[in-house]
């Protein structure tokens, strides 16, 4: 695990939780963002959505392991959302084309649930 990147994931179990389903669901829509449809860093060249997606996933997978050594109950129940939410973008496609939608955007269902009461 890259220790520079600890600091950018919230460290509390409910908040890593959060941020597993919200980047789940920014992948499900990532390449409906229209931010990245123009880097002027890019030149003439396309944003490649494969390499985003599976770095963003990589560090999915890096945010569900940082309680692995301090809490194995934590780290269990955190590495489940993680795959939940890997699977829920395999069925749902990248770019995804079927699912849950609100106002043209996609969610996964840990979010729909997640969120719904609030």
């Amino acid at each position: 695990m890259e220790s520079r990147n600890l600091f950018l994931f919230p460290k509390n179990l409910y908040k890593l939780v959060d941020f597993i389903i919200a980047l789940s669901t920014a992948l499900a829509n990532l390449t409906a963002d229209y931010t990245l449809k123009d880097v002027h860093r890019l030149g003439n060249r396309t944003v490649d959505y494969s390499s985003v997606s599976l770095e963003l996933k990589r560090r999915l997978s890096v945010a569900s392991n940082i309680v692995k050594d301090n809490n194995t109950e934590g780290y269990l129940n955190l590495h489940a959302h993680y795959r939940w939410e890997i699977v829920a973008l395999r069925f749902m496609g990248e770019p995804a084309k079927s699912g849950i939608q609100f106002n043209d955007v996609f969610i996964t269902q840990a979010c729909y649930h997640r969120f719904i009461s609030q």
